[in-house]
């Protein structure tokens, strides 16, 4: 290695240059000025790493040096684009994204040099030779190396385009700035373009380090001399240009010197035209406006001014020009149009004078309060609805004088008109002067600054609803009332629309139809109705209006389980009192299926009675004179069979004869208990021994069998012991009759305690139940209902009177008969006799 002085302007440019940058680095807080601290860096290193290189004779130092500022300049092209962007600024387009897309090449070329031993596509052919005292490194230049070049270049050349297309858009400054710092950006971006394809009579010593000296001074006097960054990308005249406002500049003679874009507009002036011009000239029309321009000072006038037949009053400023040595040069007046701010602040003044009006007029509380809820004004009212006088409530908190309780929402309320906009109502309750509450319902919204939104005041209007409170909460408890009887009722309960569609239904519809409250809402109250009584409910719907209000209808509802009961509905018509509009129909239907059941019975058991006091008085006069005649005849017949021989014909003719007579008085002698003197003589009896001996005289033919169950503490009962005997053979002779084949019959006998209704026609209380059971055919449900009727039979040879005879044996002594039968699965008879009280233990 030897020394020459050539490397001694290379120290001094990386001195300067790191100066430079720290000296940037000062300014940090200007735009770019991060970017030209590291491009000053990378220029310093550049000059240092070629002065440490250039005296070196050997190879692979020069090489690793060469690898060094080649890897160092790959991003000054970066760099230097920053800062111009940032001069232009355009600083905002270097996002993330973009600048990673930068990046890219810059590590593809840092990459590809520091491999270049595996490849040689950036540098190859490396050698040392001494020329003019100097000794220089050369190398072939690969593909690599003018990628890596041609990228920095046009990073470079973009930068400048674009710095120069912003300075001469802009102009005066900017275009002056712009030329500088290009003119500084050219001269090394020139001397290392010839370096690159030129031979010098130095080999191997770059003039582009040092002359960027000259590029750093030129960026340093742009950025932080003129703060040129301070301003960009705006400059003056296009802030002014798109100012509102109206400013002028006057110099010291009164000439306009500046005239903005809105002020010529407003005066009739054009600005490129009216430099020079006196005030006098120019603005004839405003002596007002000429006479200000002479006072300035601090503080503003309000100055009126027309154009075009419009009046408008401008916020008039004129400030002093000084230039330090030679004084006051000129004038600069900045008129602000307050025309709408005027306008608004009139109208808010005549707006508070009419609200004063209504607030002080009106029957509510009007007040205002600040963000604190501070009272600020209160209107007179509040003397009548709380006692207090409004100066008494001034200053004080709102919250003094609400319930403890009511806190929680008026704080939400609070919360909400201070964080939202529009009205916000609620609720609340307030002490009165003598302790009392008062119900007020308050609607508050807030007032805020039309330009920056700040609230100013909470305005609320308060109206006492005391009264109305207190008919909510008896409407309240009414419907609470209501709801818990039609919740509870076990009657269905329903609120019907006008088109009887359900729109309630109470919970019991549940338990008596099937259907849940909600499987009935929306739907057709007809939907429900049995098709054979749609018709009364159709003729109701079209004649409701000539009917009370009221009316009562049974017809058969629709189960869920597709089954019909029998309702009983009270249908009330809700009107309109005014229209007389129908509104809504409320309906309370009711289950009276057993009803029905226990009236048809009851009609059935009239009928029976009926039917049993026809035959009483016809049996009354059959018996007797069939007996009357009957006795002649037999007489006449035994007379007759006394003449005759017993192997004659006619004697088996008379015979027959005498039996048929004798089967005429014993169906006669049947009638004797339907007629009217067949009244059942009672006495104390144990249906026990009447069951046995009836059984046991009936018990002849070995194809029934018989099973009792008969309990040796039955209750003893009133009644005619033959009566019972004839009541119950005529119910064994029945089940007897119903398996001529033969089979199993059960006779029970039971105590048993009736409840109300649990027996047609019985009242409740204690009875002895006698039941027999069959296991024959059944009797089909058509003929059940008429097997107690008289001469009604389904036997070939029955006369129909068996059942009916015990039927009404029973019913004189005050019991009842009860069947149950199915066809194919034999007949159930039951009868109830009444108990002796005292054996009962009543």
């Amino acid at each position: 290695m030897q020394f020459t002085f050539f490397t001694i302007p290379l120290y001094l440019s990386a001195i300067i240059l790191l100066g430079l940058g720290f000296y940037g680095f000062r300014f940090r807080g200007i735009k770019g000025s991060f970017a030209f601290f590291f491009d000053m860096l990378i220029c310093a290193a550049w000059a240092l790493n070629q002065a440490l290189a250039l005296p070196s004779d050997n190879l692979t130092f020069r090489i690793y040096m060469l690898n060094i500022v080649i890897s160092v300049l790959t991003f000054l092209g970066i760099t230097w684009l920053v800062i111009v962007l940032s001069m232009i600024g355009k600083e905002g387009w270097l996002n993330r994204k973009k600048l990673t897309l930068l990046f890219i090449p810059t590590l593809f070329n840092l990459t590809m040099l520091w491999t270049n031993d595996y490849h040689h596509l950036f540098l190859s052919n490396y050698q040392l030779n001494s020329q003019n005292g100097f000794i220089a490194l050369y190398c072939s230049v690969g593909p690599m190396y003018w990628v890596y070049y041609t990228w920095n270049f046009t990073l470079i050349a973009v930068s400048l385009v674009l710095l120069l297309e912003f300075g001469f858009s802009k102009g005066g400054i900017y275009l002056r700035q712009a030329l500088l710092v290009g003119s500084g950006s050219l001269v090394p971006l020139a001397a290392d373009l010839a370096y690159a394809l030129f031979e010098f009579p130095l080999p191997g010593y770059e003039l582009a380090p040092v002359l960027f000296v000259f590029t750093g001074l030129c960026v340093a006097w742009a950025l932080f001399r003129h703060h040129l960054l301070e301003f960009t990308p705006i400059r003056l005249s296009t802030v002014v240009e798109n100012m509102s406002d109206l400013l002028l500049v006057l110099d010291a003679q009164d000439r306009i010197v500046e005239i903005n874009g809105p002020a010529g507009k407003f005066f009739g002036i054009d600005p490129r035209s009216s430099a020079g011009k006196a005030t006098a000239e120019a603005l004839n029309r405003w002596p007002q406006l000429r006479e200000a321009f002479k006072t300035s000072g601090p503080g503003n006038r309000e100055i009126y001014l027309d154009s075009v037949g419009m009046e408008k009053i401008f916020d008039l400023s004129v400030t002093e020009i000084n230039t330090g040595l030679r004084g006051s040069v000129g004038r600069a007046a900045l008129l602000r149009d307050i025309t709408l701010r005027k306008q608004a602040e009139s109208a808010r003044v005549e707006s508070d004078r009419r609200y004063r009006l209504l607030a002080e007029n009106s029957l509510d509380i009007i007040s205002r309060s600040n963000l604190a809820d501070v009272f600020i004004y209160v209107s007179p009212a509040c003397q009548a609805l709380l006692g207090y006088e409004p100066e008494e409530m001034l200053g004080h908190s709102s919250y003094e004088y609400f319930h403890p309780n009511d806190l929680d929402p008026i704080t939400k309320s609070h919360n909400t008109i201070l964080e939202q906009t529009g009205k916000y109502t609620v609720d609340h309750r307030m002490r009165h002067k003598d302790g009392r509450y008062i119900w007020f319902e308050s609607t508050s919204h807030t007032i805020r600054d039309e330009e920056t939104g700040r609230i100013l005041e909470i305005q609320s209007s308060s109206r006492e609803i005391t009264a109305r409170r207190q008919a909510e909460e008896a409407l309240k408890e009414s419907e609470a009332r209501y709801r818990f009887l039609a919740e509870n009722s076990t009657d269905t309960i329903s609120l019907l629309s006008p088109e009887r569609v359900f729109e309630y239904a109470s919970p019991a519809c549940q338990k008596i139809i099937g259907f849940a409250s909600e499987e009935l809402v929306d739907h057709a109250f007809l939907e429900f109705v049995h098709p054979d009584d749609q018709a009364q409910f159709l003729q109701l719907r079209a004649n409701w209006k000539e009917q009370n209000k009221e009316v009562l209808i049974t017809y058969r509802h629709r189960c869920k389980n597709e089954q019909y009961l029998w309702v009983e509905v009270s249908a009330h018509y809700v009107t309109d009192p005014a229209t007389g509009q129908l509104l809504n129909i409320i309906a309370v239907a009711r289950d009276i299926t057993e009803r029905r059941k226990m009236e048809e019975a009851l009609n059935a058991e009239k009928l029976k009675a009926k039917n049993l006091e026809s035959l009483g008085v016809l049996a009354g006069g059959i018996a007797h004179n069939f007996n009357n005649a009957l006795t002649g005849v037999t007489g006449y017949i035994s007379l007759a069979k006394v003449e005759l021989e017993e192997t004659s014909d006619a004697y088996d003719y008379l015979t027959e004869a005498e039996k048929a007579t004798q089967h005429v008085a014993e169906l006669a002698q049947r009638l004797v208990p339907f007629a009217n003197g067949g009244a059942p003589i009672k006495q104390k009896v144990k249906l026990e021994n009447i069951i046995k001996t009836t059984t046991s005289f009936m018990n002849q033919n070995s194809r029934w069998k018989y099973i009792f169950d008969l309990p040796s503490a039955l209750w003893s009962v009133l009644a005619d012991p033959t009566q019972i005997r004839d009541a119950l053979q005529n119910l064994i002779k029945n089940a007897l009759e119903a398996m001529p084949e033969g089979g199993i019959i059960e006779v029970k006998a039971a105590n048993v305690t009736l409840e109300a209704n649990q027996i047609p026609l019985l009242n409740p209380g204690r009875y002895v139940q006698v039941t027999v059971q069959d296991q024959g055919c059944g009797i089909k449900a058509e003929e059940l209902i008429r097997i107690f009727d008289p001469y009604y039979t389904t036997k070939f040879m029955g006369n129909g009177l068996g059942l009916a005879l015990s039927y009404s044996i029973i019913k004189r002594h005050g019991g009842q008969i009860v069947v149950e039968s199915e066809w194919g699965r034999g007949t159930t008879l039951h009868f109830y006799l009444p108990v002796i009280p005292e054996e009962a233990g009543v």
